[in-house]
This record gives structure tokens, C-alpha cells and sequence, in this order.
């Protein structure tokens, strides 16, 4: 089965971050959130949509089994040595969504609302 699923990143903080995964930098930054008048407001920008591929399909797996996270923030970077992604209950043909806090990530998968990994940088 082809990996079609993808990654939806949204940056809850109120700066722009950089993502690396599994040691290759994700294109641009993700924008802080918006706030302002309307509240809060997660944002989750083009950048943000990331395709889930597996080590059958890419040489680099992307969002399947084994992963390590940096989140790059002005002057601080955050790693997550150990995002682990059961393929059997979230394959690489289903979507994930990544919530970025700025000390902490939840990973969830909205087709069974459970959380898929949540922590703190390693």
C-alpha cells in the first residue's frame, strides 16, 4: 500500500520554528500563532503538511515507525530522540496531526482521536 498519508504541524507557540526530522530540515518555518483579536489560534501554514512515507517506498522514512524531532526556536532547540509510530494501528497511508508547544509535542491521529505520542524534548 502506497504511503498517501500525511503530517499536519501546527505551531500553538508564539514564534516561527524550525522542523528537523529525522536529520533533514523541513522547508521553511512554521509561523507563530496568530492570537491577536481572534484568540488562540493554532497556525498550520503549506510548509506544515508533511507526506508520511515508509523505508519500503524512500530510503528516509518520514513520519513511520522510528523518528527523532528537533524543533529549532530563536536561540533554543528542542529534540525528541525517540517518536515511536506503530505501523499496524497508524499506517503510512493515514494522517497524523502534530501539535508543537514549546517545551512538550502531542502527536494524534484524528481518525480514532487518540494520541499516538505526547512528551517533552530528550
Amino acid at each position: 500500500m502506497p504511503a498517501t498519508g500525511k503530517v499536519y504541524i501546527y505551531n500553538t507557540t508564539n514564534q516561527a520554528v524550525k522542523v528537523e526530522l529525522n536529520d533533514t530540515d523541513l522547508e521553511g518555518r512554521i509561523p507563530a500563532n496568530s492570537g491577536g483579536d481572534g484568540g488562540y489560534l493554532p497556525v498550520q501554514s503549506a510548509e506544515a503538511v508533511v507526506p508520511r512515507n515508509d523505508a519500503s517506498s524512500t530510503p528516509d522514512a518520514v513520519f513511520a515507525t522510528n523518528n527523532t524531532l528537533e524543533l529549532k526556536f530563536a536561540g533554543t532547540s528542542n529534540k525528541y530522540s525517540s517518536i515511536k509510530i506503530d505501523p499496524g494501528s497508524y499506517p503510512t497511508n493515514t494522517d497524523l496531526v502534530l501539535y508543537v508547544f514549546y517545551n512538550y509535542i502531542v502527536l494524534i491521529s484524528p481518525t480514532n482521536n487518540t494520541i499516538v505520542y505526547s512528551g517533552g524534548p530528550s
